[in-house]
C-alpha cells in the first residue's frame, strides 16, 4: 500500500480517541483504540521500549502520569508492563503486537517511535516483527531521523516519515552543524531535506508553525505527504485543512470532526 492510503484518512485520533464526550478513555489505551476504530478514524499511537527491547503502546518515558506506578518504562519488562493498569477505565498497557490485533487493519495507523536519541539500535527489529503480516495501511515515524534510517534499512518497503517542527528537536543530530546558524525557516527545511535524503514518504509537522502553508509547500516540493500534529481546536483544524494537511487531532477538534449534541 502506498502513502495515499495513509493520506486519504479524514483524520487521525491522537493517541486514540480519548478525552472527549461522556466517555473518557486514557490515551493510547485499548478503549481509546477501539473508540477510534468505531468512529472510523485513523489512529496515531506512541511506542516506548521495555527493558527487554519490546515496543509497548505508551507515550511517556515514565509511568507516573497515567498509572499508579512510578519509574521508567524502560526499567520494566514487557511482561511486567502488561500487568500495569491505567488510571481510568480498567485498561492495562498493551504491547504493539496486541494493539495491532485490536485494530486488524480496519483503519489507517501512524506509529510514533519515541526515541532515546542514543544513536544505538533499540527496538526497531521488534517493531518490524510486530508489523510482519499486518494487513492494513501503516506508517512509522519519529522525531529521530536515525531511528527511521535504521528501520528503513531493515525493511525498506514500508512507509516512513519524520515528525517535525519549525525548530528541530534539541537532540537533532545536526544541532551543532552550520545548518543551525540559518534562520528559523531554514532550520525547518533541514528536517525536510533529511526526509528527502532518506527517501521517506511523509512529514508530520507541528500545526502551530506560523508558516504552516510554507511548510506544506516545502513538503510537497520533496514529494512528502503532509500531516499536522496536534490539532486541538477548530482554528488549528482549519489551519491544517487550509494547508492541505491531514489532521492528527484530539480535544475540541473532535467536536468539529464528530459533531455532538453538546457542540
Amino acid at each position: 500500500m502506498g502513502v495515499t492510503a495513509l493520506a486519504a484518512a479524514s483524520g487521525y485520533a491522537h493517541r486514540g480517541l480519548h478525552g472527549c464526550g461522556t466517555a473518557l478513555p486514557v490515551e493510547n489505551s485499548p478503549s481509546a483504540i477501539r473508540a477510534a476504530v468505531k468512529a472510523g478514524f485513523g489512529i496515531e499511537l506512541d511506542v516506548q521500549m521495555s527493558r527487554d527491547a519490546e515496543p509497548v503502546v505508551f507515550h511517556d518515558e515514565t509511568l507516573e502520569r497515567l498509572t499508579g506506578e512510578a519509574g521508567a518504562v524502560a526499567d520494566r519488562s514487557l511482561a511486567e508492563l502488561g500487568g500495569i493498569p491505567l488510571r481510568e477505565g480498567g485498561d492495562k498497557l498493551l504491547s504493539l503486537a496486541e494493539t495491532l490485533t485490536l485494530i486488524q487493519g480496519q483503519v489507517p495507523l501512524l506509529i510514533e517511535v519515541k526515541s532515546r536519541w542514543s544513536g544505538m539500535e533499540e527496538m526497531e527489529p521488534a517493531i518490524l516483527q510486530a508489523l510482519d503480516g499486518y494487513d492494513g495501511p501503516v506508517g512509522v515515524m519519529s522525531f529521530d531521523p536515525d531511528v527511521i534510517a535504521r528501520l528503513k534499512l531493515l525493511a525498506p518497503t514500508r512507509l516512513y516519515g519524520l515528525v517535525t517542527a519549525r525548530e528541530p528537536d534539541e537532540h537533532w543530530p545536526e544541532t551543532r552543524s552550520p545548518h543551525m546558524q540559518l534562520d528559523e525557516g531554514a532550520r525547518r527545511v533541514v528536517q525536510f531535506e533529511k526526509a528527502a535524503e532518506l527517501s521517506l514518504d511523509f512529514i508530520a509537522h507541528d500545526v502551530k508553525d506560523p508558516d504552516l502553508d510554507g511548510a506544506a509547500e516545502e513538503a510537497a516540493e520533496r514529494g512528502l505527504a503532509f500531516f499536522c500534529w496536534t490539532v486541538r481546536d477548530e482554528a488549528l483544524l482549519a489551519a491544517c485543512q487550509n494547508a492541505g494537511g491531514v489532521p492528527i487531532f484530539e480535544g475540541r477538534a473532535v467536536e468539529e470532526l464528530i459533531p455532538t449534541d453538546e457542540s
